[in-house]
């Protein structure tokens, strides 16, 4: 039977073995040209499939404080783009949780919304954080800001869970 999704899903489908939920429970709304049509996943979603694609600034994944369990960069060289939005002024704190191996290891940028980087994380051990607050002298907002999750030297691979809090 062929894919009855677009070709964009049907590389996921074939042979992916991968469920896609699809529900009917909200008004179809006009994405008209130049809208915003990146994916949005909830706080909690634990598949990293319900994030792509969102390999560069223009497909970030828009998301809200929480945690995001299951994600991956893979293969090497692939990157994650996400994007929040501030209201006002705040604390925000950005962890990039995962084990290092001998060929694992992840970075964490955090951009502005024109994107230029403005803060980012690129440890050789474990996990990385990226901490904006007020008592640091460097919170940041309102506006929107991309996080970007890469393999180090842009030829590692790993899975990730990514934790953003927002006080």
């Amino acid at each position: 039977m062929p894919c009855p999704w677009p070709l964009a899903l049907a590389s996921l489908w074939a042979g992916a073995g991968c469920s896609l939920i699809v529900t009917f429970d909200d008004p179809i709304a006009d994405a008209s040209p130049g809208a915003d049509t990146a994916p949005t996943v909830d706080a909690g979603a634990s598949d990293a499939g319900a994030f792509e694609p969102n390999d560069t600034v223009l497909q970030a994944a828009v998301i809200t404080p929480g945690t995001y369990a299951g994600l991956a960069i893979m293969p090497a060289g692939d990157h994650d783009w996400f994007k929040f939005s501030l209201a006002g002024t705040s604390d925000v704190t950005i962890d990039v949780l995962f084990t290092n191996g001998a060929v694992d290891d992840l970075d964490a940028k955090l951009y502005d919304m024109t994107p230029t980087p403005i803060a980012n994380s690129s440890g050789i051990v474990d996990n990385e954080h990226i901490i904006r607050s007020a008592a640091m002298m460097n919170a940041i907002g309102p506006g929107d800001f991309y996080i970007e999750i890469f393999g180090a030297m842009n030829n590692r691979q790993n899975s990730y869970t990514l934790v953003l809090t927002v006080q």
